[in-house]
């Protein structure tokens, strides 16, 4: 019986040169099939790892690692160079099948090509966002079923006074979920950011949901100037991007 299976990748170790594959390369077991007329076992590799169909004597190779895939199929990857998502339509072991734009039909490795999975995230007006570089609160308002390109509608706090309308879709980058923060727990004189201002905790009022810091960046220590506050759905933990 194999020690070999489909999925798994192998190293080939000996020293019998080959034009088929390169000694120390890593390749994919595609198959595993027994050879009668050289009884012996032969393993079968993806065709996008090097160019030949022929089986090779398992015993030339040694196991690197398991098949161990955490893509299935319907989910869409991509490589550095590609220039976009591609679905998976077939998993095998270690490897993956997908329909280049061609229309031809590839198996990759995952465990020697490094794939970058797409994630969807869906908006959820019952949930808080904010934008990324600036940390200002926007809020789902609702869903535009019409447009599939930006089906989303949210507004954007840019000022006290008014709102910015904001078309989002799937993926958009531009805004994040706001962290849960208890700011009943902060302590005094932690490093806190009020929109894009680096300032130190003094303290959060639960009922007006407002948090206090010390003035120009002061601390308890150095404070000079009394304390400010802003609206905790303003305020991070985190520094903002820009």
């Amino acid at each position: 019986m194999s020690k070999f299976k489909p999925g798994d990748v192998v190293r080939y170790i000996s020293s019998v040169g080959t034009y088929l594959v390169n000694n120390g390369e890593k390749y994919t077991v595609h198959a595993v099939k027994y050879n009668k007329q050289h009884d012996c076992t032969y393993l079968y590799f993806s065709a996008k790892d090097f160019d030949g169909d022929s089986g090779m004597d398992a015993s030339c190779f040694e196991l690197v690692k398991s098949a161990d895939n955490h893509f299935k199929v319907g989910d869409k990857v991509m490589l550095k160079d590609w220039e976009k998502f591609y679905e998976i339509l077939e998993v095998k072991g270690d490897e993956i099948k997908i329909k280049s734009s061609s229309g031809e039909y590839y198996w990759y490795s995952t465990s020697i090509h490094n794939f970058e999975k797409e994630t969807t995230m869906k908006f959820d007006p019952s949930k808080k966002y904010r934008m990324v570089d600036t940390h200002e609160p926007v809020r789902i308002i609702c869903t535009d079923k019409k447009d599939p390109t930006t089906p989303y509608i949210g507004l954007r706090a840019a000022d006290p006074d008014y709102e910015v309308v904001m078309y989002l879709y799937e993926n958009d980058s531009r805004i994040e979920e706001v962290p849960q923060v208890d700011w009943s727990k902060v302590e005094v004189d932690t490093l806190v950011w009020a929109g894009k201002l680096p300032r130190y905790f003094q303290g959060y009022c639960t009922k007006e949901a407002k948090v206090y810091f010390w003035r120009d960046g002061t601390t308890s220590v150095t404070n000079g100037n009394g304390v400010s506050w802003e609206f905790a759905k303003k305020c991070s933990l985190e520094k903002p991007n820009a």
